[in-house]
């Protein structure tokens, strides 16, 4: 993952991506807790798999809702493999 962010532990695995509990940190001691979605390593070359991640993603980001959960970050770590927070 980016540097950004601290993983705590993993939440969940699947096919295409696993969740992590991580914190955001950043100056002077300000840190918030997270969750990472970031897709499957072995997955982050094809092309495919990687538009299908951005999309969710995109659409992911543009909703507003109590009920949903907002997307804050999207990026790539160090990995090279795609993650949003």
């Amino acid at each position: 993952m980016a540097s950004r962010y601290v993983v705590e532990g993993r939440l969940w695995a699947g096919g295409m991506a696993e969740v992590f509990r991580a914190r955001r940190v950043g100056a002077e001691g300000f840190s918030r807790p997270v969750a990472l979605k970031r897709m499957a390593t072995r997955l982050s070359d094809d092309p495919e798999f990687a538009k299908r991640f951005i999309r969710e993603a995109q659409v992911a980001a543009a909703l507003r809702h109590p009920n949903i959960v907002a997307v804050e970050d999207f990026d790539r770590g160090e990995d090279g493999a795609l993650f949003l927070a």
